[in-house]
C-alpha cells in the first residue's frame, strides 16, 4: 500500500518566513517507530525541532478511512490532529555559529539525495525528505537506508549529529538512526582530563576483522550514555 506519509503530516502547513528554509525529514526505520526532524533556518535564528512517535505512525494514518477521504489540506490537517499517535515534542535554537555550520552543510549536501537510487528494502530505514522555502515550490526527495557509499548519505549526518546536551528521551531516538544510517562508531569525544568517551548503542568491531583486546588510549565512558556500552575498543 503506497501512502504518502510525511506528505500527510505537513498538510496546511504554512511556509517559512521571507528569507527563511525549512528542512523535514521523517525517520522510518524497519524496528523503532518513526521521528520527524524539522529544521527552521530564518534570517534571525535558526530551530530544530524532533518528534519522536513511541507507536507506530504509519498504523495510525496510512489506514485512516476518514484521511483519505479528507477535501482540503486544511481538513486532513485536522484529521491528522486528532489521530497522531503518542509522541514527544522537543525543541532547540542553535546558536550563530552552530546554525551557520548547519545552513552550510544542508545546502552542500542536499543535492546528493537527487541522485537516481531505485534501490528498496524490508531492513534499514527510510528517509523522506521535504525542503521548503518562501519563494520556491516544495521539493521532496526520499532514500533507502543511504550508506556511506551513497551521495545520498551525506545528508543524514548534519541532521542528526550533535543533538543538545539538555535532550534525553530524543538523544536515545538519534542514537537509534546513528545505527541505521552507517555515521561511523558509535562514540562522542567528551575531552577532559582523563579523556572521556561517551559510548552508545553497541560497540563491536566488524565482523571481517578480529576484535583487539586492548587499547592504546584508555577512556572512560561517560555515566549518561543511555543505552547499554560494552568496554571492548573499537578497531
Amino acid at each position: 500500500m503506497k501512502f504518502d506519509l510525511l506528505g500527510t503530516l505537513l498538510a496546511g502547513a504554512e511556509p517559512p518566513a521571507a528569507g527563511g528554509e525549512r528542512h523535514q525529514v521523517l525517520f522510518q526505520p524497519s524496528f523503532h517507530c518513526e521521528s520527524l526532524l524539522t529544521v527552521e533556518l530564518l534570517p534571525d535564528a535558526t530551530t530544530i525541532h524532533l518528534r519522536v512517535f513511541t507507536d507506530s505512525l504509519w498504523g495510525a494514518l496510512a489506514g485512516n478511512a476518514d484521511l483519505r477521504d479528507a477535501r482540503s489540506p486544511a481538513e486532513l490537517a485536522e484529521l491528522v490532529s486528532l489521530v497522531l499517535p503518542p509522541h514527544t515534542e522537543h525543541r532547540a535554537v542553535l546558536g550563530c555559529e552552530r546554525a551557520a555550520q548547519l545552513r552550510h552543510d544542508l545546502a552542500r549536501d542536499l543535492p546528493g539525495l537527487a541522485a537516481p537510487d531505485d534501490r528498496r528494502g524490508c531492513d534499514g530505514i527510510g528517509l523522506h525528505v521535504a525542503v521548503t522555502t518562501a519563494d520556491a515550490p516544495l521539493q521532496r526527495f526520499h532514500a533507502w537506508s543511504p550508506d556511506a557509499g551513497l551521495p545520498a548519505h551525506a545528508y543524514s549526518r548534519p541532521c542528526t549529529a550533535s543533538p543538545p546536551r539538555s535532550w534525553t528521551t530524543p538523544r536515545t531516538a538519534l542514537e537509534q538512526l546513528h545505527g541505521y544510517l552507517d555515521l561511523g562508531p558509535p562514540l562522542r569525544d567528551r575531552g577532559g582530563s582523563p579523556r572521556r568517551l561517551q559510548i552508545f548503542s553497541r560497540l563491536r568491531a566488524p565482523r571481517s576483522r578480529p576484535s583487539p583486546t586492548s587499547s592504546s588510549a584508555p577512556a572512560t565512558t561517560s555515566p549518561s550514555s543511555s543505552t547499554c556500552a560494552t568496554s571492548r575498543a573499537w578497531a
